[in-house]
């Protein structure tokens, strides 16, 4: 997903630390693709930029949000 400000990727599992990780994984294989980095650049961009948003515990399988600022 992508708005004015963010591109983000998000990740439904059962358990948090498995939605954690499926948003960040999935954020890692968006920026790999679409935007060519390699796996040192993916992990400056990540480890420096992104921001997580829990969208839901109460369900049995939580949702995690990863974003990071898209700069123009």
């Amino acid at each position: 997903m992508e708005n004015a400000d963010y591109l983000m990727a998000s990740a439904i599992a059962g358990s948090i630390d498995d939605a954690f990780r499926g948003a960040t994984t999935n954020l890692l294989r968006w920026l790999e693709t679409a935007y060519g980095l390699n796996a040192a650049e993916v992990s400056s961009v990540l480890g420096t930029s992104v921001v997580y948003d829990v969208a839901e515990v109460v369900d049995p399988q939580p949702h995690v949000v990863g974003a990071i600022v898209e700069s123009s």
